[in-house]
């Protein structure tokens, strides 16, 4: 098999992961859109911390081949970013992303700032061709949830060297963390050690589904449903 079709077909099918209704993470029986992986999604974690005396608009994440050589990354004067895993560093963030691409399963933010992690996110994505697409997302709290600092976002969505995710503002001083679960990532450098480009992973568990249970009543015996509480770490 000629390489740049290998490369293309293994481009295909992680395109056709991510836009499939079946995509996310590995099923409790270990299987997934990938065939491939099993171990727990480990996040990209992004801190912004707006030092300004005054709110930031529009901060950018990514947008690695736009960004990468020019100046602050792309980051708005009073803003500093940094990852929030040991030495990593954005810019090897930004670096991995040209060459090896995920797709989110989970989008948690976290601030002490309670307000700041219901502002609206927007994924924007585009391609060397010229084609453009976005998607604005509008946190909500669960209202079954016990600690409104954070808001985990099920949401899937391809990650790349082109891929920008902007956070409407930051406010005055306040620090806003951005944790990207990936549901499968795409390595081309898997393929020298015999396994897939495309791997698969499980889900963190952040978010725990709701599930009715039900309880016999004192007035008779009645039975009432009702939804358990959702939990977030």
């Amino acid at each position: 098999m000629k390489i740049a079709k290998y490369f293309a077909d293994a481009r295909d099918t992680a395109n056709a992961n991510y836009n499939s209704m079946d995509g996310g993470y590995l099923n409790a029986n270990g299987g997934s859109s990938a065939g491939m992986g099993g171990s727990t999604s480990q996040p990209y974690i992004i801190d912004l911390d707006n030092t300004s005396g005054a709110a930031v608009a529009n901060v950018p994440i990514g947008n690695a081949y736009g960004v990468v050589n020019a100046a602050a990354l792309g980051i708005p004067t009073g803003v500093d970013v940094s990852m929030g895993i040991g030495s990593q560093t954005y810019v090897a963030f930004l670096n991995q992303s040209m060459i090896q691409s995920f797709v989110v399963g989970l989008t948690y933010v976290y601030s002490a700032t309670a307000s700041q992690v219901l502002e609206t996110l927007t994924i924007k994505q585009q391609d060397a061709n010229g084609n453009e697409s976005s998607k604005t997302i509008v946190p909500t709290i669960d209202p079954y949830q016990f600690n409104a600092n954070n808001i985990a976002i099920s949401f899937n969505w391809k990650f790349d060297g082109y891929t920008t995710l902007t956070i409407a503002s930051i406010a005055a001083g306040v620090k806003v963390r951005i944790s990207l679960y990936p549901a499968e990532t795409v390595n081309p450098s898997r393929t020298l050690a015999g396994n897939q480009a495309v791997q698969g992973y499980s889900s963190p568990n952040i978010v725990h589904s709701n599930q009715a249970s039900s309880f016999t009543g004192a007035n008779g015996g009645k039975s009432v449903t009702r939804p358990s509480r959702s939990r977030r770490r």
